[in-house]
């Protein structure tokens, strides 16, 4: 049989065509999935924070039916994973990591099944969870898992290896804000935990920083901490984020900023302005395009989604020392009548020759196009023209 150049090319836009066509619906399909199934936390003690995976990377099972499933939804607080329908049901018969917790201690929050491999149960020392079934348990704060028999040895948590920097719910009390129908609870004080070298961790970013890479970090790190530590900077200014430190104001937090130079710059001006009586020490996760002042500093170029590992970045964070950073406020003054005075504040860790215009010009480029900008090795060929 011999195909002529024509039927080449027909087939060729046909497979085009099918490929986009399966795009098209599978996108559809998402779409659907998120509208129909997708359900608000009915409130802050209960509610879960639920968001839906396309396909689990792992062997996993729905704790509600306790069959094996494919995709479905998992509280990136919590981490409890259930088949698209049940989340309604998982929300009024499994609570949620609290927020608060009334008592002397924190308690193990046990998660049913879906064990990491080659989990130790830490009571016994056996291996757990290794059936072909939802078993055994894991606990959403100290992060160890044990038997479902062994784990009433032990009630109280203390909150694992990472103890150091998270805020137990025990040292956490709420109040409600807002008007009648819109109200939401705040975390109103907190106190100071038996814990040796208490140095609290908030994490900020914007969902939307490294093309959408912010996402994954704020769920990733609501796992291992207080969902209240994680900020997004979509949803409140980071001055709302750096409330803990006047609720604590003798203890040193520590202030992760996930994003680029333009976020870390954000978030040191807001620590400024707030004035606050023992600053926190800045920590950088690189995540935007610009990230000069992550290299400097030594905290890497840039993460992408499959380089990010949380207890990594919690060890690196626990181990490094302050250093301090030098910043200028620049006073700028037009000989014209017209233009007032300006004042901004510049982070002095690089030359201001031919690298910040190159700079200055990518980040008006940027503003004028932001359409065109939308992805990170993009914005890299693009600053490279500029």
């Amino acid at each position: 049989m011999v195909f002529t150049q024509m039927d080449v090319v027909s087939w060729f836009l046909i497979v085009v065509m099918l490929m986009v066509l399966a795009f098209v619906l599978m996108k559809m399909y998402r779409l659907y999935r998120l509208q129909h199934y997708e359900v608000r936390a009915p409130d802050i003690h209960r509610g879960h924070r639920w968001y839906m995976i396309d396909i689990f990377p792992e062997q996993t099972y729905c704790t509600i039916g306790h069959y094996r499933i494919k995709h479905g939804a998992t509280c990136d607080s919590c981490g409890v994973c259930v088949d698209d329908h049940n989340m309604k049901a998982a929300d009024k018969k499994i609570h949620c990591k609290p927020v608060s917790e009334i008592g002397r201690g924190t308690l193990h929050h046990w998660v049913q099944g879906n064990l990491p491999l080659y989990s130790k149960c830490f009571i016994c020392g056996e291996d757990c969870g290794v059936l072909p079934q939802i078993c055994d348990v894991w606990c959403a704060w100290c992060r160890r898992t044990a038997h479902e028999n062994c784990k009433r040895v032990s009630d109280l948590c203390d909150l694992g290896r990472f103890k150091t920097v998270i805020v137990p719910p025990n040292c956490v009390r709420l109040k409600q804000v807002g008007i009648k129908g819109r109200r939401r609870l705040v975390v109103a004080s907190a106190s100071h935990p038996n814990i040796a070298n208490w140095s609290p961790l908030i994490v900020v970013a914007t969902r939307k920083s490294g093309n959408n890479e912010g996402e994954f970090i704020l769920r990733a790190f609501r796992g291992f901490l207080h969902p209240s530590q994680v900020i997004d900077l979509n949803d409140v200014p980071p001055e709302n984020g750096l409330e803990w430190c006047h609720l604590l104001p003798d203890v040193t937090f520590r202030v992760l900023v996930c994003g680029g130079d333009g976020t870390i710059g954000w978030v040191l001006n807001a620590i400024e302005k707030l004035k606050l009586k023992k600053p926190p020490d800045v920590c950088i996760l690189p995540l935007g395009t610009g990230n000069d002042m992550s290299r400097v500093l030594g905290w890497g170029e840039g993460y992408t989604h499959g380089d990010v590992n949380i207890p990594d970045i919690l060890e690196k964070i626990s181990e490094a020392q302050p250093a301090s950073l030098d910043r200028w406020k620049v006073n700028i003054s037009m000989r014209s009548i017209v233009m007032k005075k300006k004042k901004v504040i510049m982070n002095n860790y690089a030359s201001i020759g031919v690298d910040a215009l190159v700079t200055l010009n990518f980040h008006r480029q940027r503003e004028s196009r932001p359409w065109l900008f939308a992805h990170r090795l993009i914005n890299k060929v693009l600053k490279c023209t500029v």
